[in-house]
């Protein structure tokens, strides 16, 4: 794929595509600023709390991320993975990952998930053991304020005293920078 014309560029940059779309160039990618994640190898259950129609939401990571953005003009990635264990309901249940995140000033969200109901057992779907979920949502930053993620799992319950088991879960941030030009 090497243009022969092309010239090598500078150390740090990569080979791209122009913006004509008709040549090879030098120039600046993106660069991921910084990572981290927390992996948890317990099962943690999340309970409805016996009202009915409850939607119960848990950290299931076993505490939060803590993560300070580099940049002010960033991109973060948070991500959530587990796989489920077993689930208890009588009639109707459903289940998924939820995300919260609050940093001042910055971006903030509490129980983002997919949708309402995430997976949902009717006890005739045969759900049981080994699902695997994910969940993940991108954010432009705009602060260099510390950001705290909480990756949960959740129980929607329309009938009351179900539950849902979540099973090594790993929650993971990423900063990155994008660069169009």
């Amino acid at each position: 794929i090497w243009a022969s014309g092309l010239a090598l560029g500078t150390a740090g940059q990569v080979v791209k595509v122009n913006s004509g779309a008709s040549a090879l160039e030098f120039g600046t990618g993106s660069k991921v600023l910084g990572m981290k994640c927390k992996f948890n190898d317990a099962t943690t259950q999340i309970s409805s709390n016996g009202g009915g129609d409850t939607r119960d939401h848990a950290d299931i990571c076993g505490g939060n991320v803590l993560y300070t953005p580099q940049s002010t003009t960033s991109k973060i990635l948070v991500s959530l993975t587990s796989g489920t264990v077993g689930f208890a309901d009588k009639a109707a249940g459903g289940f998924g990952l939820s995300l919260s995140l609050a940093q001042s000033g910055g971006i903030n969200y509490t129980n983002h998930y997919a949708s309402p109901y995430g997976g949902y057992d009717l006890n005739v779907t045969g759900a049981g053991y080994g699902w695997d979920l994910a969940i993940s949502r991108m954010d432009s930053n705009s602060s260099t304020n510390q950001i705290t993620v909480t990756g949960q799992g959740y129980w929607y319950d329309e009938t009351p005293d179900g539950h849902a088991s979540y099973s090594k879960p790993c929650l993971t941030i990423i900063e990155y920078e994008v660069f169009d030009s």
